[in-house]
């Protein structure tokens, strides 16, 4: 069985929950997505989109308010992670 922690790219950057929204754009944009996920505690949580974070005013606040959140652990099934990616329209 292929898990969802298998398929992980270890190239996408993880923000944590003490990132701000400037940090968080900075690092799309370095690194040319549209989201990226969020771990706290070494827990995945979900991802923030860049288009929510440009919708918040105070760049100096911390992402968490705008985290979309996933039910999805690293045991998961695939399948299982491809749904969730479907069901929030991710594209990482």
């Amino acid at each position: 069985m292929i898990t969802a922690k298998q398929i992980i790219d270890p190239q996408i950057p993880i923000l944590e929950e003490d990132f701000t929204i400037e940090q968080a754009l900075r690092w799309m944009d370095e690194n040319r997505v549209n989201e990226l996920p969020v771990l706290v505690n070494g827990e995945f949580k979900g991802l923030v989109n860049e288009t929510q974070l440009l919708d918040i005013e105070d760049q100096a606040t911390f992402i968490m308010p705008a985290l979309s959140h996933w039910n999805i652990s690293p045991e998961d099934h695939f399948f299982t992670m491809i749904h969730q990616m479907s069901e929030h329209q991710s594209s990482i």
